[in-house]
């Protein structure tokens, strides 16, 4: 291959890399100026990290709670089926 082919690919290689850096330029300084607009400091906590864990402590007990009603709701419609890929069917009452 001839010398002019591999300097004008490394010359395109190094714009497309100037175009990268420039756009995330860009966007980091448009993101500065929106956050200086809004006042906003990406280091506050909005949120207490605490109420987080408790909201998620509460939502594991829900889900607990939840998978042993249907767990034995599941065993009480097993008792009934004759197998494990029937569904279960209604059985009489014996009339005496």
């Amino acid at each position: 291959m001839k010398k002019g082919f591999w300097i004008s690919l490394i010359a395109g290689i190094a714009a497309v890399a100037a175009v990268a850096v420039a756009v995330a330029a860009l966007i980091r300084r448009k993101t500065n100026a929106i956050a200086q607009e809004l006042d906003f400091e990406p280091d506050d906590d909005y949120f207490d990290p605490a109420d987080d864990e408790d909201e998620f402590e509460e939502e594991a007990e829900e889900a607990a709670e939840e998978a042993e009603k249907e767990a034995s709701e599941a065993d009480a419609a097993a008792d009934v089926a004759t197998s494990a890929h029937e569904e279960p069917m209604d059985i009489p009452e014996k009339e005496e």
